[in-house]
């Protein structure tokens, strides 16, 4: 009797087994499609080796579920229900990250024993309105990649580098505190009087490991040289910057104060397989490469502030949408979907280990640009070279190949461009690394950033301008 009653279920199974299948082939395609949009359309192509895995992923699995299609019911029904479980489990573990992650934000500042501020850029920027503080969230050039700029006028565009100039700018918040600093005359993190010199003895360029993030004014790598030498020091660096915002921040803000000293800091963990590709889909940022341009943009603040002004509101219409409950809801359920807690987790859409063959010679010519130019003036340009925490974190100090430092490293030297590494100068025998960042996969603290100033100033002093 216990035999017929199951085998009277068994058309039950094979008939939902089917279903299940077909299920799981139209996924396939589904992330097939996807990955395609993901990676040609919104990555215009440059991240094919970040998706590579997901084309093979989705390809397999249309294979896969095709072939299962076909297999007699009893065979189908036992590897449906083997695959089932295994995706089941990922979820649980998906669920499971989800439910018990900790912000390393509210970590790192009950470790040091601060308050956290829990509230977004977007409450910070409100609450400051409201206090008739003349304020205004971070703006980063990247964020002008995708529309090549500000169209003005319908006209040329318009592609700062800077930010709102003179105003209070909110940065970011690692330790608990929101990094606040008051903006330059063309929207940088400097005393505004560095710009009152004629001449100037230090210029930075770089990304937000140059610009400060997330430290208070003062304490980010510029601040610190300014203390150490009581020197004129000017920092060009902006959240989110690669080697093309860098070279074009040179090319707009240098040749008016001529440096002696200029700094190109280069951060291993996303200057080139990440940002300089996602710049490369700019055609105006390419022409700093491929042409002597120039948008006179230190004469031009009035327009980039007015500009900037209206975009941010913009983007606070925007954000005043993603910060309402629905949405985050909505936008928790889809990582859930995704499995994003745990592909962080296993690093799974970490690719730091070989440099884009593609951008080694691009990155060539902009440092040699970046040198030609600086030495017009007889200013010395010298390259910096910041490691990730992840170097540290993940046990992989001597590791050449992570990140392709050993590739970078060859190719600066061969342009005859002075290195300051910081991994050799600094952390490599530290006897806690991972302490000179705010977390793991975080930026510099400001004991990082102090360490690293007097590397450079170390460093710079031993070589004189002529060498």
């Amino acid at each position: 009797m216990k035999k017929m009653s199951r085998n009277k279920h068994y058309p039950i199974l094979h008939k939902a087994s089917k279903g299940a299948t077909w299920f799981f082939l139209l996924a396939s395609i589904i992330l097939l499609g996807y990955t395609f949009y993901r990676s040609e359309i919104v990555g215009g192509g440059w991240y094919g080796d970040r998706y590579f895995k997901y084309y093979l992923i989705s390809v397999f699995g249309i294979l896969f579920w095709g072939v299962v299609l076909r297999l007699k019911d009893e065979v189908r029904l036992n590897l449906v229900v083997m695959i089932s479980s295994g995706v089941m489990g990922l979820y649980v573990a998906e669920v499971f990250l989800f439910v018990t992650a900790k912000d390393p934000r509210m970590v790192s500042a009950a470790q040091a024993s601060f308050h956290f501020d829990s509230r977004t850029k977007y409450e910070v920027y409100l609450d400051l309105i409201r206090k008739k503080v003349d304020a205004v969230p971070a703006v980063h050039p990247m964020q002008f990649v995708p529309t090549n700029g500000i169209p003005v006028g319908g006209v040329a565009p318009l592609f700062p580098f800077g930010g709102v100039s003179n105003k209070t700018t909110i940065m970011c918040n690692e330790s608990g505190e929101y990094a606040i600093f008051p903006s330059d005359r063309y929207g940088f993190n400097n005393p505004d009087s560095v710009w009152d010199n004629k001449k100037v003895k230090w210029m930075l360029t770089g990304d937000s490991m140059t610009q400060g993030s997330c430290v208070k004014p003062g304490d980010e790598i510029a601040g610190q040289i300014r203390k150490l030498t009581q020197q004129s020091v000017i920092n060009l660096g902006s959240g989110g910057n690669g080697p093309l915002a860098e070279l074009a921040a040179l090319e707009e803000y240098a040749k008016a104060r001529e440096p002696e000293v200029v700094l190109w800091v280069y951060f291993e963990g996303n200057d080139l397989v990440g940002d300089l590709q996602f710049e490369m889909k700019s055609k105006f940022l390419v022409k700093y490469l491929r042409e002597e341009l120039s948008q006179d943009l230190i004469n031009r603040q009035k327009e980039i502030d007015s500009n900037l002004i209206e975009y941010i509101n913009e983007e606070a219409l925007a954000q005043e949408q993603v910060e309402k409950k629905s949405y985050r809801v909505i936008h928790d359920l889809l990582g859930i979907l995704r499995l994003l807690n745990l592909r962080v987790k296993i690093r799974f859409d970490n690719s730091f280990v070989d440099m884009d063959a593609d951008m080694k010679p691009i990155f060539g010519d902009i440092l040699r640009k970046a040198r030609d130019r600086v030495g017009q003036w007889g200013g010395k340009l010298y390259f910096v070279y910041l490691p990730a925490n992840i170097r540290y974190a993940g046990g992989h100090q001597d590791l050449g190949s992570l990140y392709s430092r050993d590739d970078i490293l060859s190719l600066v030297k061969g342009l005859d461009i002075p290195v300051i590494d910081i991994h050799e100068k600094v952390l490599l025998n530290h006897p806690d690394p991972n302490a000179l960042f705010v977390f793991k996969d975080a930026h510099y603290n400001k004991k990082g950033y102090s360490l690293l100033a007097n590397a450079i100033v170390d460093e710079v002093e031993k070589r004189p301008l002529t060498d």
